[in-house]
């Protein structure tokens, strides 16, 4: 009896990995990276945006602090954003820019868009200054970090 309970505890043991018993498998799972969690009108910003975030003097600095989605019938849809950003001299000054895949500028270039597009912009823009779309700027400025990290230049 002893024997057949030995030999049955031996079979067992030398079948027990090939049943995947005392066998661990290794899995990996994938986080997902920063821009990946944007959703809606927080990805479509940062798409136009992140070609425009070598443009600054430091672009280790750009941080966004307020956005304001703007639909132009005629024009394509704008957005009027507020970003810190080191500046020449050294310092941080916040300053607001007009951005879509076609244009990126201060107020003062909104002269370089013909009168029809500037008129339509900032009538548009007064019109929804008091209903803000909200948008996520922890998120938006943390995918703007994975990308300057990703692009060296952070």
């Amino acid at each position: 009896m002893k024997k057949l309970f030995a030999l049955l505890l031996l079979v067992a043991l030398i079948a027990l990995p090939a049943c995947g018993g005392s066998k661990t498998e290794e899995t990996t799972t994938t986080q997902p990276t920063a821009y990946d969690t944007l959703t809606g009108l927080d990805k479509e910003f940062f798409d136009v945006f992140q070609c425009r975030i070598p443009q600054f003097n430091d672009p280790a600095s750009v941080r966004v602090t307020k956005i304001l989605y703007i639909d132009t019938a005629d024009y394509g849809d704008y957005f009027y954003v507020t970003v810190n950003a080191t500046n020449g001299f050294g310092g941080v000054v916040p300053t607001d820019y007009f951005l879509s895949t076609n244009f990126f500028g201060t107020t003062g270039d909104l002269a370089k868009l013909s009168t029809e597009q500037t008129t339509a912009i900032t009538h548009r823009m007064v019109e929804k200054r008091n209903a803000m779309e909200s948008f996520n700027i922890t998120a938006i400025n943390v995918a703007v970090k994975e990308y300057l990290e990703e692009n060296g230049l952070s």
